[in-house]
């Protein structure tokens, strides 16, 4: 009867045992460090893809738009980011307007005691991209000029610039000046004071 059994269990289709778990842990352990070295190094590579849109968790992106604040402390707060302006302009220019586009553009105007726009100046994260440029073709004189150590733009007509802009870092800055724009000193100032 020994025998018997001895047989039959050499017969029995062997049950396997479950893996004792360290071969998944280790292809999980391998997927975690790909994604984070993806994430770390892949970070940035696709330029598009630092241009802030919201979107909702179902892909339709929200309205972008522009809103009308009151003050430099709601700029930041919308814009997402601060907008240092040259004192100067703060302490000259009563009449001031802000504005924010959706975590992207922060502007600031000032206003002449008539509530002429003046001049303008914008920060945009762009991730390095000058995109705060005007039509070329409106302005007689155009030329690419390093003020601190930044290449900067300049649009405008005879020694005098209405558009200006430039790249410093992530972020893209541009000024523009109505009623025959500014000299090249105002614009290496601006330049040095605008963060």
């Amino acid at each position: 009867m020994e025998e018997k059994e001895i047989i039959e269990e050499e017969n029995k289709p062997s049950e396997k045992k479950p893996a004792d778990g360290n071969f998944m842990k280790i292809i999980l352990l391998l997927a975690m460090v790909f994604v984070v070295m993806y994430m770390v190094f892949g970070k940035g590579k696709n330029d598009d893809a630092c241009i802030v849109v919201s979107q909702s968790p179902f892909g339709q992106s929200q309205k972008q738009v522009w809103i009308d604040l009151e003050n430099k402390l709601q700029a930041k707060g919308v814009a997402g980011f601060d907008l240092e302006v040259p004192e100067e302009l703060e302490q000259t220019y009563t009449n001031v307007s802000y504005r924010a586009f959706s975590y992207q553009i922060s502007e600031v105007t000032f206003h002449d005691d008539n509530g002429e726009d003046v001049i303008r100046i914008d920060k945009a994260k762009f991730c390095g991209k000058d995109i705060l440029t005007t039509d070329d073709n409106s302005y007689t004189n155009i030329q690419k000029v390093t003020i601190d150590g930044k290449d900067v733009k300049e649009r405008g007509n005879g020694d005098k610039y209405s558009a200006i802009s430039w790249v410093d870092g992530e972020y893209s800055y541009g000024i523009t000046a109505y009623n025959g724009g500014i000299d090249e000193a105002t614009i290496e100032k601006y330049i040095s004071e605008i963060k």
